[in-house]
């Protein structure tokens, strides 16, 4: 399995604080069956510059990476960033730095205080075309506006981005029921875990993948995990 949203490097953001928690993590990331990861620190672009961003990420991924090898563990790392959107990142240069390495892919988070879902569309509209990246749209599920608006996430569709949902929406019978018939109606693209600890947080992706499949069939499953691995 591909897993495209995941937070495992250590010390970086609100995931693993040591690298032995990053190292349990990526043991169980494993253990439930992914072999190919990426890592999708939290970047804030309203108050952080690319450059410093990447610097840490890198120092971190390669750690994570060492990690991987000493341990013989059969995942591959890809970077990436979890990128939290606002009107001053159309002032870089390139966003390649943040996209999922060797891609034009890029996650993006919709800001909670969302404001305006036309505003904020249309910002990732002129991302999308001034950099000229696909949208990965992250955890659709928390945000109202998406979660119970099939319109909404239907226009997202056509513009051109990609759908995706974390694997723990479906612990809620009532999201599980929306979320399904999303999925049926191919609005979802990607499911993806974004573990970020072995507590609350941690790798799932394997247990929705297969409570998908008793709903609906091994095509849609199917389906879904080939979306996450072409987009790395």
């Amino acid at each position: 399995m591909t897993d495209i949203h995941t937070h495992i490097l250590s010390n970086i953001d609100d995931g693993p604080k040591t690298e032995e928690e990053s190292l349990k993590l990526l043991k169980e990331l494993e253990a439930t069956g992914v072999t190919r990861v990426v890592s999708t620190s939290h970047f804030y672009s309203a108050s952080k510059q690319i450059e410093d961003f990447t610097q840490k990420r890198d120092e971190r991924l390669a750690a994570a990476r060492q990690l991987v090898k000493d341990n013989n563990l059969n995942l591959t790392i890809f970077s990436g960033a979890e990128v939290n959107i606002h009107k001053i990142i159309l002032n870089y240069e390139s966003l390649k730095p943040i996209c999922f390495e060797g891609t034009n892919n890029i996650l993006l988070e919709i800001p909670y205080e969302l404001g305006d879902f036309e505003d904020n569309s249309d910002l990732i509209y002129k991302i999308m075309s001034y950099y000229n990246v696909t949208p990965v749209i992250a955890h659709i599920d928390r945000y109202d506006f998406l979660f119970k608006s099939e319109k909404n996430v239907r226009y997202l569709k056509e513009m051109g981005c990609v759908i995706q949902v974390d694997a723990d929406c479906f612990d809620s019978l009532f999201m599980r029921a929306r979320i399904m018939k999303m999925i049926k109606n191919e609005l979802i693209d990607v499911v993806a875990s974004d573990c970020h600890n072995l507590e609350k947080r941690r790798p799932n992706l394997h247990a929705a993948y297969k409570l998908i499949e008793k709903k609906t069939n091994a095509d849609v499953v199917a389906r879904l995990r080939q979306n996450a691995s072409s987009l790395v």
